[in-house]
């Protein structure tokens, strides 16, 4: 299965923006300056099939400082854009300080990630059609 056009240039232009070395969550983790917060990273899809419903692709804005992952943004393969954000989980006046109920480093321990740019997270983030999933009413 091909990916649509707006989901292929998802790799290119990730690959533009990432570091020249993959490395795990906790390479990334230990190698961010805190005075660079938020990080942002993408990351695939765990299994080498995507289950359907399933996004291909995940971009994350994190708070190291803060253990929090603010921003989400889910990428299908379809070419579909949905996101989340704490502020969206927060809107009926829910308390979500975290995208996740565990520390990033907990979540994400061992887990292959690209860093990008937030430049790149925006433009997918302006895309994206708002999709909150603790707190749906």
């Amino acid at each position: 299965m091909t990916l649509p056009d707006s989901a292929m240039m998802i790799g290119s232009n990730l690959a533009l923006c990432r570091h020249s070395v993959l490395s795990t969550f906790d390479a990334s983790l230990d190698g961010m300056n805190q005075s660079q917060s938020p990080y942002y990273c993408r990351v695939r899809w765990p299994d080498a099939v995507v289950p359907e419903g399933e996004p291909q692709w995940l971009l994350y804005e994190m708070d190291k400082q803060a253990d929090t992952v603010l921003r989400t943004v889910d990428i299908f393969a379809d070419g579909k854009v949905t996101r989340n954000s704490v502020d969206l989980e927060q809107r009926n006046g829910d308390a979500c300080p975290s995208l996740i109920d565990t520390s990033i480093v907990e979540a994400f321990d061992g887990v292959e990630m690209e860093t990008i740019t937030s430049t790149e997270f925006e433009k997918f983030w302006l895309i994206g059609v708002d999709r909150p999933f603790w707190f749906v009413r």
